[in-house]
């Protein structure tokens, strides 16, 4: 099976990181659990497009984004034994791929490709069967692509996406993709 995984929210944990920042930058403390929307730092905070790209871009280059999860190592390494393919998929900033790569071989991840994607890419597009992902538009997306599986990959900010369609489905760990890819 083919098996693609957003970095961003799903294997990194960037958003720690990018509050850390904010709260350095800025002077203000926000926890994870109050970016309740994808857009929280330009409604919530109101700043700018620039400003909110300059944070990610700064956490991943002048710090390293913690796992998102601990299993993660050992999920993926048990999907490369099972005989899957493994894609990175990311809408990262060219400045930071140079950062990924050193964070992915830190942690030690397996995987088949990595992909940097321009934003008006969708990933949904890519040869996989199965997408992990953090990003509430691309429930809306999987319409398109009913013989795929979306599991989106809980967080604070798309907690109230509502799932309507049989190709998706929400986890609440990357272990349940384990689940998932043995069902499919």
């Amino acid at each position: 099976m083919r098996i693609g995984l957003d970095l961003d929210g799903v294997l990194a944990d960037l958003i720690s990181e990018t509050l850390s920042l904010y709260r350095l930058s800025y002077g203000k403390t926000v926890k994870k659990s109050e970016v309740t929307s994808w857009d929280y730092f330009l409604k919530r905070r109101r700043i700018s497009t620039a400003e909110q790209s300059d944070l990610f871009n700064r956490a991943w280059n002048h710090s390293s984004p913690g796992l998102e999860e601990e299993c993660i190592p050992q999920v993926l390494k048990a999907l490369k034994l099972l005989g899957h393919s493994i894609t990175i998929l990311t809408h990262r900033h060219k400045d930071t791929h140079a950062s990924v790569f050193r964070w992915i071989s830190t942690n030690q991840l397996p995987y088949d490709n990595l992909l940097f994607l321009s934003n008006k890419e969708d990933k949904m597009d890519y040869p996989i069967d199965v997408l992990v992902d953090d990003h509430p538009v691309t429930v809306e997306k999987a319409i398109n692509h009913p013989s795929k599986t979306l599991l989106l990959k809980s967080q604070p900010w798309n907690r109230n996406t509502k799932i309507t369609l049989p190709n998706v489905r929400r986890i609440e760990s990357l272990e349940e993709l384990l689940e998932v890819v043995n069902h499919v």
